[in-house]
């Protein structure tokens, strides 16, 4: 993929703010992804803050899958990425 100039980036899409796990083992394996992503330079997008500012778990149908309005959040987050790294 790099050779063919090809740029990626992974967007995490993390469950409302009081439904998303924080045992031990949930930090610890999201810590080691993280510092995967920045070892081998692969920006990392949370749009975390804006899905809570937007409406939180409203934009989820089962509380882990966005729904309408929740993909519409995450695109428009995603749109400015691209658009602020192109």
């Amino acid at each position: 993929v790099r050779q063919a100039k090809a740029k990626f980036a992974i967007v995490l899409v993390e469950q409302p703010i009081g439904r998303e796990p924080a045992d031990t083992l949930t930090l610890w394996a999201k810590e080691q992804l993280f510092k995967q992503l920045r070892e081998q330079g692969v920006p990392l997008i949370r749009p975390a803050m804006a899905m809570e500012r937007e409406g939180g778990a409203t934009l989820f149908r089962d509380g882990l899958h966005p729904n309408a309005d929740g993909n519409r959040v995450l695109a428009r987050e995603l749109a400015g990425f691209l658009a602020a790294n192109s």
